[in-house]
């Protein structure tokens, strides 16, 4: 069985990137506590019947998460680029000034 992706796993990849997505946009959508709790409770669960289903073995999963993290960080981080610095600043200042 399992799906082929022989590094790391896709679909924990794209369970971790829900989760952190969640976590950094729960707060400002006024999304309660444990409901925080419950995304990386089913992150686990999906984590361990990935495993259990031998789709795919652990360290794909370890894998998967550190690949999301990267990821996270990429997407989330301005580029280092001082064009889009300066594209900022000339979108926050202010009108007629």
């Amino acid at each position: 069985g399992g799906c082929n992706d022989l590094i790391f796993s896709g679909h924990g990849v794209l369970l971790g990137l829900s989760a952190l997505l969640h976590a950094a946009h729960a707060e400002e959508a006024g999304a309660s506590g444990w409901l925080t709790w419950l995304v990386w409770a089913r992150l686990a669960h999906g984590f361990l019947r990935i495993v259990h289903d031998r789709m795919h073995m652990s360290v794909d999963l370890v894998l998967a998460l550190a690949v999301a993290a990267l990821v996270w960080g990429q997407v989330t981080s301005p580029p280092p680029d001082s064009r889009w610095s300066g594209a900022r600043a000339a979108d926050e200042a202010p009108a007629g000034g």
